[in-house]
């Protein structure tokens, strides 16, 4: 990467409930929402002097793993 561009930072969150992922959509509060809202924090309190005055914005992408037909 070039030297001005900083890598983005992946985290993933791993399982969590239909329910959670509709809160978080809605905008409402919810597990979900406060881990991210800890990842957050945690970025920027470990981030570089450098990166002080920079936004962090959280991209959420949720997925779902298909479910296998029975019939195969």
């Amino acid at each position: 990467m070039p030297a001005n561009i900083t890598p983005p930072i992946v985290v993933e969150l791993g399982t969590t409930s239909p329910e959670q992922v509709d809160r978080l959509g809605r905008g409402g509060v919810g597990r979900l929402a406060e881990e991210i809202a800890e990842v957050l924090a945690c970025v920027r309190s470990n981030a570089a002097v450098a990166a002080a005055n920079r936004a962090f914005v959280p991209v959420v992408v949720v997925y779902t793993e298909a479910e296998e037909d029975g019939d195969a």
